[in-house]
């Protein structure tokens, strides 16, 4: 799911139910091209007051129910419950990691790889 906001302010200038109705349209479709394929179903951290908001107008659970009801049978990655990845100082702006941000990623995301089942073989150290 990607939404953008450009700053605190304007958080609720977007209409939950809309956002809601077109992730789970996205996410349907998504899964209908592509639901055969291995793939990761991956949630990216968000700063601090992103995810809280996302929290109070989706819930928590919001991404888990999308990834149980068109991927459950593909492995989760759920980057969100990282503080390192959550603070102010990895992002550059309100959705995207700054350079240490993203090497921070990386590094987490390269060994959850390595972890991960469709991977595996690949990754033989």
């Amino acid at each position: 799911m990607c939404l953008i906001f450009s700053d605190k302010n304007n958080l609720n200038d977007f209409p939950i139910e809309k956002i809601k109705s077109y992730t789970e349209e996205k996410y349907q479709r998504f899964n209908l091209k592509f639901g055969n394929k291995s793939l990761l179903f991956i949630i990216h951290p968000d700063r601090d007051f992103r995810k809280s908001y996302l929290y109070k107008n989706l819930g928590k659970e919001y991404l888990i129910n999308l990834h149980k009801t068109f991927f459950k049978e593909h492995q989760l990655i759920d980057f969100r419950e990282i503080k390192s990845l959550t603070e102010d100082s990895v992002f550059f702006d309100t959705h995207h990691l700054n350079k240490r941000g993203s090497i921070l990623l990386t590094k987490i995301f390269s060994d959850s790889l390595r972890n991960s089942t469709p991977f595996k073989s690949v990754f033989k150290y």
